[in-house]
């Protein structure tokens, strides 16, 4: 195994920087450690609420998906373009007639907060990018990448959508009919027809061709008094008396659909109409906190979405059912949409006369009448349901109330607990009323929701600080929706900021111990070298002491040798001295 040099030196290099990620917040999914039975419960009904977006024009479901809107003739959905020019939109603008007035449609009424003249929940969406906001009439599940939950796709229990929607009902309710399963699969068969078109796109389908006669000059456009052709309006046109009934079916199942997620985290509407702002509270906290208490927060926060909608659903749904675009002085529709809304209705009416008439011939069941006369009522609203108003019926009328209001009504003589208004002998001499509500007339819509929360700073939404010496969060059902969405809204940004700071952390953490690490392995490879160094040297003069030493040691073998060599010599000299001493002395006695 290859080993890496700074390991001989006892030291560790550091670990690489984490980069810490958040939590996704631009999809709705199963967070680790959420529970999967509250996931389910949740998209179900986000599922549930999402039809609302079936009966909005398509530039309001792009404003409502990320705030910014598509011209929707360039998109092929002809409209009024967009939310981002308030110049374009407003009651001044809607009834009138001639020039570019008469091109347009789709813009009905609204409430802003938050984003100047843009709607209420606009941006919103953009936690979700996975929901489809521009849902087909057929489509009745609308998360692209979450499988529908058990149940989603067939019609809603009538027994229980009741139990929930009058629960707190203080009149004798209406006996609602169950929608069955054949015929509920007939009307989806029908609107596989309408490919890729919403509601509003079915109704509004050729609005382009609607002409208008301005019989008495005035520049506006009054249904009954001003004439209008919508003859090649409406993609319904040419359906039998059976197709009304499965697309009259189909529309009833959403508006049920949104109006049981909204009792199922809101409590009964009848609760707004009893001001019983408590209750309501209960009931929100007792979902949000155990109907769906390990759902994740980020996945909470769409609620808020479908909260801040109701108003503008309010107008988007009931003038195809009910007659929203006749005889009201705040003009909420485009000349258009009014046109084009009722010849809808009209084909509605005619086509739903025909069906009748069909059921008698065919010898229907009393049953079966019934059932069918009761399915019309709830679709026209003459049955008690949010939102609804007919020709005899206030819109005010406690059995048409709807989440979009505090209260019931607020005045001088009905002060809601907990409303974020005082009654009027409260204020200051001379404090202008009517430019703190938003505009004259009924109060300034005081007994809307969302004026519960505008010009009330966060920290009150949230409970942290008193608003008029009132604990808006403890006491005002809106604020305290408000604010808790909001708070679900902070733990994304806590999770975002945190792991970012987690992030700049670690990096500087790696930073430091890197620096450390290179130092004391400069020192360590230093010290190394100068320890070889002082080896290397020792060595040599090792080395050179040998070599000395053996120099020597020659030197002193080669005297030795000379010497011996020396002696031998001297030796051979004295013998060789001596025998020719002893040989010249035989010499001589020979001679004697």
């Amino acid at each position: 195994m290859a080993s890496f040099g700074y390991a001989k030196y006892g030291l560790h290099k550091p670990r690489m920087p984490v980069v810490f990620t958040a939590p996704d917040d631009t999809k709705i999914y199963l967070h680790s450690g959420e529970s999967r039975a509250s996931f389910d419960r949740l998209v179900s009904l986000q599922s549930f609420l999402n039809e609302m977006m079936k009966f909005f024009p398509n530039f309001d479901q792009d404003g409502y998906m990320n705030g910014t809107t598509n011209d929707t003739k360039a998109a092929g959905d002809d409209g009024i373009g967009s939310w981002e020019d308030p110049n374009l939109i407003g009651t001044e603008f809607r009834d009138r007639l001639g020039g570019s007035y008469e091109d347009r449609y789709g813009d009905f009424h609204n409430v802003s907060y938050g984003y100047g003249d843009r709607p209420w929940g606009s941006t919103e969406g953009g936690i979700a990018e996975n929901l489809d906001f521009s849902p087909e009439a057929g489509d009745f599940w609308h998360f692209e990448d979450i499988a529908p939950t058990e149940g989603s796709g067939g019609p809603i229990d009538v027994n229980e959508y009741m139990n929930l929607l009058y629960s707190a009902a203080d009149f004798d309710t209406p006996q609602l009919a169950q929608i069955n399963d054949s015929e509920w699969a007939a009307a989806q068969n029908y609107l596989n027809g309408f490919d890729g078109m919403s509601y509003y796109q079915i109704v509004m389908d050729n609005a382009d061709s609607i002409s208008f006669t301005d019989t008495n000059g005035d520049g506006k456009f009054t249904l009954g008094v001003d004439e209008y052709n919508a003859d090649g309006v409406g993609a319904y046109k040419g359906g039998s008396a059976t197709d009304a009934y499965y697309l009259m079916l189909a529309m009833l199942e959403s508006r049920r659909r949104v109006f049981y997620a909204m009792s199922e985290i809101f409590g009964s509407p009848y609760l707004i109409a009893n001001d019983d702002s408590h209750g309501i509270i209960d009931e929100f906290d007792s979902f949000m906190d155990h109907e769906i208490g390990g759902a994740d927060s980020h996945n909470k926060r769409l609620f808020y979405m479908y909260f801040a909608m109701q108003h503008h659903f309010r107008w988007a749904m009931a003038p195809l059912s009910s007659i929203y675009t006749e005889g009201d002085n705040l003009n909420p529709f485009t000349a258009r949409d009014v046109a084009g809304f009722t010849e809808f209705r009209e084909w509605m009416e005619t086509s739903l006369a025909d069906y009748e008439d069909n059921l008698y011939s065919s010898n229907a069941s009393d049953e079966e009448v019934a059932r069918y006369e009761a399915l019309r009522d709830e679709f026209n609203f003459t049955t008690a349901q949010p939102y609804g108003r007919d020709d005899d019926l206030d819109a005010d009328a406690a059995n048409y109330i709807g989440w979009d209001r505090y209260c019931r009504f607020y005045s001088a003589n009905n002060h809601p607990e907990g409303s974020v208004w005082l009654p009027p002998d409260e204020y200051p001499v001379g404090y202008n009323m009517d430019a703190r509500r938003g505009g004259e007339g009924r109060e300034g819509h005081c007994d809307y929701a969302v004026k519960q929360i505008i010009g009330v700073s966060e920290g009150a939404l949230k409970g942290l600080s008193r608003h008029n010496d009132i604990n808006l969060y403890h006491d005002n059902w809106a604020a305290h929706a408000v604010g808790t969405f909001f708070g679900y809204e902070d733990k994304d940004i806590n999770a975002a900021t945190t792991a970012l700071a987690l992030t700049f952390w670690d990096s500087d953490r790696y930073k430091k111990e890197n620096t450390e690490f290179r130092s004391d392995l400069r020192k360590a490879v230093d010290e190394e070298y100068f320890d070889q160094v002082d080896e290397a040297q020792a060595n040599r003069a090792q080395d050179l002491k040998r070599a000395q030493d053996k120099q020597a040691a020659e030197k002193r073998r080669v005297q030795l040798k000379q010497r011996l060599d020396e002696s031998e010599a001297a030796r051979k000299r004295a013998k060789a001295r001596m025998v020719a001493s002893m040989f010249k002395s035989r010499e001589s006695k020979r001679k004697r």
